[in-house]
């Protein structure tokens, strides 16, 4: 087995929490079977810069980067985005070196297929990322290139255990080959249902609007604000579902999600121009009631998704559901 160096870069300021990750990494090495040809080294990275020179200086063959990540897909150094190019980039200079990219960070599926153009294979996540199952993902894949395995089976081999030790599948995905014609591997959790639940809690909808009645020469004006408040997975059940062939399977997750919605709401009315007292509308007031949404995942992936605003049949409250409910929708089109 030819030398193998991996640089393990720690993104600040989670050093510390990253700490019992490397330690997991560096035993998995230390008991393989060539754990001496392999050169295991740390960096904390503080800024670009730091980045950028660890790889280029110590030129390793495999990189593990490790640190948060956001659901738009960028990777943090020191609470700062990296831009997907100039991560990227970096790699561009050392592709002759190194061999295999592994993004332990939430959402770093975009930032890998950048990768991807200069690497032979990249490991990431299209979703969050369960600290469980990436340290014992961790430490069973370098444990198998300890042991001289090539990455691919190196990847295969960690998923399916820990797939069995933690009870559930992961699902692969195969990109298309890059300039050098190597394999890009995706790592993926098994639901994005944290992620939902926090779009979903730090949603909010405000504006106004205008409805003429026709024939009439009335027209209401309307004014609100809504957010939902203590949003929660409320069931998350787990099947398998077989291939034609019986070797395929496919994850079947439903998922459901519920909360409270508040949203304060005013409404005017004008005949011809001139106000007209409402005693429905009166004064603005503030509407509340509960929602669920009921999610189906394939393969980590949504299929389809349902809402239900629960609310008063009177008008201020019909109008305050509504707008609620448009709002639920359109965040969870995004995913």
């Amino acid at each position: 087995m030819n030398k193998i160096r991996i640089l393990f870069l720690a993104s600040t300021p989670f050093v510390s929490l990253l700490e019992p990750e490397f330690s997991v990494l560096e035993e998995s090495l230390t008991k393989s079977s060539f754990g001496r040809q392999i050169d295991l080294i740390m960096k904390p990275i503080g800024s670009f810069d730091d980045l950028s020179r660890y790889i280029r200086e110590n030129r390793p063959n495999i990189v593990h980067f490790s640190g948060h990540g956001n659901w738009k897909g960028s990777l943090y150094v020191d609470n700062r985005p990296i831009p997907l190019s100039f991560f990227a980039d970096i790699f561009a200079d050392v592709k002759d070196d190194v061999q295999c990219v592994v993004l332990n960070g939430c959402y770093s599926a975009e930032q890998a297929k950048e990768i991807a153009k200069h690497v032979p294979s990249v490991i990431g996540t299209t979703e969050t990322v369960y600290e469980e199952s990436a340290v014992k993902f961790a430490q069973q894949f370098y444990g198998h290139i300890g042991n001289g395995l090539d990455v691919t089976t190196a990847f295969r081999r960690s998923r399916d255990l820990v797939s069995a030790d933690l009870g559930f599948r992961f699902h692969e995905f195969t990109m298309l080959p890059t300039e050098q014609s190597g394999e890009n591997i995706f790592f993926v959790p098994v639901s994005f249902a944290p992620s939902v639940v926090g779009v979903l809690a730090a949603a909010h909808s405000e504006g106004t609007e205008q409805e003429e009645t026709s024939g009439l020469h009335l027209v209401t004006k309307y004014e609100y604000k809504a957010k939902l408040i203590n949003v929660a997975i409320q069931q998350e059940l787990r099947r398998f579902e077989e291939g034609i062939s019986g070797q395929e399977f496919k994850i079947i997750q439903e998922i459901t999600i519920i909360g409270e919605w508040n949203c304060y709401v005013y409404g005017e009315r004008f005949l011809k121009g001139i106000p007209v007292a409402d005693p429905i509308w009166g004064e603005g007031k503030t509407k509340s009631g509960n929602f669920s949404i009921k999610i189906k995942e394939v393969d980590s992936i949504m299929e389809s998704f349902s809402a239900e605003v629960e609310h008063n049949n009177d008008n201020p409250n019909e109008y305050a559901a509504k707008k609620v409910k448009s709002m639920i929708e359109e965040k969870m089109t995004a995913f």
